[in-house]
Order: structure tokens, then C-alpha cells, then sequence
């Protein structure tokens, strides 16, 4: 079966390419879903006033550009790449393609092996064009420094934040609680759950045991749902707010470029405050729990 193909303004003949479109915001917050929308329709109508374009897929992603492994629509464009299904790629601009500059050319490269076009719309290239890659690189190199400042301006204000033991980072909500800014008001309804939670726990019930109690009672979830997960219930039983103290940085993000979060065993130094808040449940309690915890080596049992 032949090409399809379309005249261009020269009079010549060019076969239709099968163009994705491929669009990337940061976060989900309020803000930024008009900006996605924005993204998908700017370059829809781009796609759609060249002569030699056909649009086959709009792929979304919502996270970092750091890396390709939480972005699952970009994973599924490259497979639909390597099936053929893709001739071309349009995107607004080099950074929300990709942010880490090693990565971002791998990808380029890989795709340029199958004859397969990136062209970035705000900077007008082309990954096909023989001086592609030099000035992909450079501008990708300039987002990824822009990516790594605004990482380390974000550490730095935090750790600023720490150290003002009424900042509101000190009184984030959690189940039980809702917070003023800074302080936490406990919230007596969800409160007593939290209590109900800790005095099973001590007279012998395991996680999945007050799992089950309370999806019977049809009390819902932290999240509104009806299920109650295991996890959920070990983390409350452990979580220090729920006898007044706070502990920060018991997690942190590991360095530039990973974007993951992962456990605090000893990296990075742990800020601890005592008697910050209202207490739910008494410290002899909650110690009591702790012990408990590690009597019986984990929570399910």
C-alpha cells in the first residue's frame, strides 16, 4: 500500500507524517490543569495547519521532568515510537520534554535512529536538523540548570522554615487535625477514631484487625473511602503528632536530579519539637504503642 501524501506550497510531494503531540506539567495543583489544557491546544492547532501532519495521539503527564520513570505517557509514546505508530513528535518547548540533559538526548538519539522528528515549538528545532543535537543540548542544558536552582531554592526555604518553630511547615494537618496556619486544632470526630485506633492496638488487635473494625462500622478512611488500608493505620500508630511533638525531615528528597522522596536514616539531620501542639493521645500511651510496635516486631501481627 502506498504513502498517503500532500502537495506542499512548492508543488512537490511529501508523505503524510503520523505526529503525536506531547505535553508535560509539573503538579496537579490549581493552576496548572488550565496550563495543560493551553498546551494541548496550542499544539493541536499547530499540527493542524501543516500541510503534512496528521495528528495520531495526544500524550499527558503531570510531574517532574527529571526523569522518564514516573512519566507513563511519555514511556507509552516511545513504545508507540518503536511500533511505528509515530512518525513525529511536537512539543512546546525542550523543558517540558525533559529536564535532565543527559536523558533528554538519549531519548533524541534513540528516535533519530528510526527517522523520528522532536520539534520543539518555543525554540523552534528540529532533532532531525545535522545541528540538532548541539542546540537541543545547550537549551536543554540551560532548563536543566534552571531545574536544579529552583530545586535548591526550594531546600533552602524549607530548611529556612525549620527553623521558626511557628512556620506553618511545623503544622501540617493530618488525620485528627486541621490546621490554622500555625497551629493544629484537633478535629474531635476524627479524633476519637485516632483514639479508638491506638486503644485497640494496646489491647491486641494488629492493623488488620482495626482495618476490618472499622470498614464494619462504615467509618470512612482519612481519604473518604470506604477501605481502610494497612498502611494507613501502621503510620498513625506511629505518628509523633498524635502526642504533640513534631519530627521533621523524616524523609527528604535525595539530590539533583532524582526527585524522589525516601526514608531519613540518618542523611540528613532530623529537627524534633516537643509539646508543639495539643496532644490526642497521652505520651504514656503513645510510648506504649512504640514498645508494643516493637515488641511484636511489626504491626500485623
Amino acid at each position: 500500500m502506498s504513502k498517503v501524501v500532500k502537495v506542499n506550497t512548492m508543488g512537490s510531494f511529501e508523505p503524510i507524517k503520523k505526529t503525536a503531540v506531547y505535553c508535560r506539567i509539573s503538579t496537579s495543583r490549581t493552576r496548572q490543569p488550565s496550563s495543560l489544557e493551553n498546551q494541548i491546544s496550542g499544539l493541536i492547532t499547530y499540527v493542524s495547519r501543516q500541510y503534512n501532519l496528521k495528528l495520531v495521539g495526544v500524550y499527558t503527564d503531570i510531574g517532574s521532568g527529571r526523569s522518564t520513570e514516573s512519566r507513563k505517557e511519555l514511556k507509552r509514546l516511545l513504545a508507540d515510537c518503536d511500533d511505528g505508530d509515530v512518525d513525529c513528535i511536537v512539543t512546546k518547548s525542550i523543558s517540558r520534554f525533559g529536564r535532565n540533559t543527559a536523558e533528554l538526548l538519549r531519548i533524541c538519539r534513540s528516535l533519530k535512529e528510526k527517522k523520528i522528528d522532536v520539534y520543539f515549538l518555543s525554540e523552534n528545532m528540529h532533532s532531525l536538523d545535522p545541528s540538532g543535537e548541539l542546540s537541543i543540548s545547550l537549551a536543554a542544558a540551560v532548563a536543566e540548570g534552571e531545574s536544579f536552582n529552583k530545586s535548591e531554592a526550594i531546600k533552602w526555604g524549607i530548611a529556612k522554615s525549620a527553623e521558626n518553630e511557628n512556620s506553618a511547615i511545623y503544622s501540617r494537618k493530618c488525620y485528627g487535625y486541621q490546621s490554622t496556619g500555625d497551629d493544629l486544632v484537633i478535629v474531635e470526630d476524627e479524633a476519637d477514631v485516632v483514639r479508638r485506633i491506638f486503644d485497640s492496638y494496646l489491647s491486641g488487635k494488629g492493623s488488620y484487625a482495626i482495618k476490618t473494625m472499622l470498614e464494619k462500622e462504615g467509618i470512612p478512611s482519612p481519604t473518604g473511602k470506604a477501605a481502610w488500608s494497612k498502611r494507613t493505620i501502621e503510620k498513625m500508630l506511629t505518628n509523633e503528632k498524635y502526642c504533640g511533638d513534631v519530627i521533621l525531615y523524616k524523609t527528604f528528597v535525595s539530590e539533583y536530579p532524582s526527585s524522589e522522596r525516601v526514608e531519613n536514616s540518618g542523611e540528613h539531620k532530623q529537627i524534633a519539637v516537643q509539646n508543639h501542639h495539643k496532644a490526642i493521645i497521652e505520651r504514656e500511651k503513645f510510648e506504649a504503642v512504640q514498645a508494643l510496635i516493637k515488641e511484636r516486631g511489626r504491626t500485623d501481627q
